[in-house]
């Protein structure tokens, strides 16, 4: 009997082991299982913060980069330039507003197509960056008008950097295209000395210094003066 009694002891005691080794393995499950579900969580919020890191990234960048040119978008370059023409000012330097803008693009777009017309636009710009180097930032401010900030640089400097300009464009070479035509632009120069630092000036001076240039045979390079006058 007291066999028996033991043997049932042991029974007992091998059933609670298993109970426990039981109850062990199923914590240890609902552990991987928790550890799992907490890993995937954070998985799902890093890739979700990667992808409203990448859509914000290609937001901003169609915010400030014009897609068919690559220049800087008219909103951009008015920020930048009315920004860097707040700290000029305080620095007393002169600086130089460069417009420009494609002679006949129209007749361009009319006789040989849009894809042609699109091709003018960037190779412009890109031959225009290329020539200005990085340090300057171009804005496509419409259409095929585009601007410059010249900054520290003095009317006579600014002319002598929009002729050179205008030789660029009419230098580009439009074999790409299987097509023959000429590519020119005129520009208008303006600069604080005359209209000041605030932005909506210096653009409207060098938009009637480029009127003049198109008006008296475009292909031309022109300075406003105080004997234009703001319309």
């Amino acid at each position: 009997q007291r066999i028996e009694s033991e043997v049932e002891v042991l029974d007992a005691e091998n059933k609670l082991l298993q109970t426990r080794a039981e109850l062990s393995k199923e914590r240890m499950e609902n552990t991987l299982l928790a550890l799992a579900l907490a890993l995937l969580f954070v998985g799902a919020l890093l890739y979700w913060a990667w992808r409203a890191r990448k859509i914000q990234a290609k937001l901003r960048h169609a915010a400030e980069v014009d897609f068919l040119t690559e220049a800087s978008t008219r909103g951009f370059f008015t920020g930048y330039a009315t920004e860097r023409l707040e700290k000029l000012k305080q620095k007393r330097t002169h600086t130089s507003m460069l417009l420009f803008d494609l002679d006949y693009f129209k007749r361009i777009n009319d006789s040989y197509g849009h894809e042609i017309g699109d091709w003018t636009l960037r190779a412009t710009a890109r031959a225009i960056k290329e020539f200005l180097g990085e340090h300057y930032v171009i804005g496509r401010m419409g259409g095929e008008e585009f601007a410059v900030l010249l900054e520290d640089m003095t009317a006579e400097q600014a002319l002598s950097i929009a002729e050179q300009c205008r030789n660029v464009v009419s230098s580009i070479d439009t074999e790409p295209t299987k097509l023959s035509f000429s590519i020119t632009a005129s520009f208008g120069v303006s600069d604080t000395s005359l209209v000041g630092f605030n932005f909506d000036n210096l653009m409207s001076a060098a938009d009637l210094a480029l009127y003049q240039s198109k008006q008296l045979g475009r292909n031309k390079v022109y300075e406003y003066k105080n004997t234009l006058s703001f319309a």
